[in-house]
């Protein structure tokens, strides 16, 4: 029998390749899933062939002649990162063995990213608006804000608007975006004091509002919304960071990340680089 041959019966055999193709087909069906580790996505995989669909996504074989599939997946953001994996693990193992009678012992997911998206930015830009109106005024931005949000971008109405506005987020992604904004600013004072405990010599009334912003979102994912894993918080804040703010804004949220993670005992997800000073 070849290395990467699976014998499934007396002259059937099945290629480590067609099983990862089988799990990639099952996973890029999951909702929430934006792209698998092979770059596919539910909208293109159906014109990739064998070999793109079983790309980044490796069977190994058990003892007992089962066998462990692992991939890595990139998540839409605002969806449940529990119940997506647990949605992946029970197709993938469904699929592979109805296709080719082959047991799945486990089905191993990396979440690699959440893909920084309209929403996300978007609940970026609202944080950081909050700052300059108090809580009556800033109602009235929110309002003028959905109503602009929700155009199509294709609609006719797209030449008398500001090109930058309307990114057509739907009425429900909206209350989504507005809710968690709502829930940072109901915990600020705590998120506020978490950041100027690990930042030396600085304190959020000096910092660059824009770096203050992409920290308290990231510190409220981090500490108060499990769906979100630490390393992809992290990882979403310095690429706003960078997208956003300075040249040293991106090493200065990473490096003021750590050590908040540090600081309420989490597993540090990678090495950040040192802290640098925020701009004023």
């Amino acid at each position: 029998m070849a290395e990467n041959t699976f014998t499934v019966e007396e002259g059937v055999t099945v290629t480590d390749e067609v099983m990862a193709a089988i799990a990639g087909l099952a996973a890029s069906d999951v909702e929430g899933i934006s792209y698998i580790g092979n770059g596919l996505t539910r909208e293109n995989i159906s014109h990739a062939g064998a070999s793109k669909l079983s790309k980044g996504i490796h069977i190994i074989r058990e003892e007992d002649g089962s066998i462990t599939v692992r991939l890595a997946v990139v998540l839409k953001y605002g969806y449940e990162v529990p119940k997506v994996c647990h949605e992946i693990q029970e197709k993938v193992k469904t699929n592979v063995t109805n296709m080719t009678g082959i047991q799945v012992k486990e089905v191993d997911i990396r979440i690699a990213s959440v893909e920084v998206n309209s929403r996300r930015e978007e609940t970026f830009k609202r944080l950081f608006m909050s700052q300059f109106y108090p809580d009556e005024g800033y109602a009235d931005v929110v309002k003028a804000s959905d109503e602009l949000e929700t155009l199509d971008p294709e609609a006719e109405i797209r030449p008398y608007i500001e090109p930058e506005l309307g990114n057509g987020i739907g009425e429900a992604d909206l209350k989504l975006i507005n809710d968690k904004v709502e829930a940072i600013r109901a915990h600020l004072t705590d998120i506020d004091a978490l950041i100027n405990e690990n930042v030396t010599g600085w304190k959020t009334s000096r910092m660059a509002k824009v770096d203050l912003t992409i920290l308290r979102l990231a510190v409220y994912e981090i500490k108060y919304d499990d769906t979100i894993p630490t390393k992809v918080s992290i990882n979403e804040a310095v690429e706003l960071a960078k997208k956003y703010g300075t040249e040293k804004s991106g090493s200065f949220v990473n490096g003021v990340l750590s050590r908040i993670i540090k600081a309420l005992g989490i597993e540090e997800p990678a090495k950040a680089p040192a802290e640098e000073k925020p701009n004023e």
